[in-house]
């Protein structure tokens, strides 16, 4: 009887351990874990990271994780370019 408890046991621990690998290897979902707010997938050992830019992210529990923006925003003054441009006076 003990040792069917401690090979169920050791069953359940290597199926946590190899969900949490492969999350950590690939940066994909655990496959058991809890869907929070939206953009974060929490696992038993790995939590999932959902940025909005497509970027999917695996973090070991108890490390502190913000997504990153790469955002190439380029600012263009469009004010020179305008032929005639008269500003209407206030009176």
């Amino acid at each position: 009887m003990k040792n069917k408890v401690v090979i169920i046991f050791l069953v359940l621990l290597g199926i946590i351990l190899l969900d949490s690998i492969q999350a950590l290897i690939f940066d994909r979902n655990t496959f058991i874990g809890i869907e929070t707010r939206g953009s974060k997938r929490e696992g038993i050992l790995v939590d999932t990271y959902h940025c909005g830019n497509g970027i999917h992210d695996a973090v070991i529990k108890g490390f502190s994780y913000s997504c990153t923006f790469y955002d190439n925003f380029i600012i263009v003054d469009k004010s020179t370019d305008m032929k005639d441009f008269v500003c209407a006076e206030a009176p």
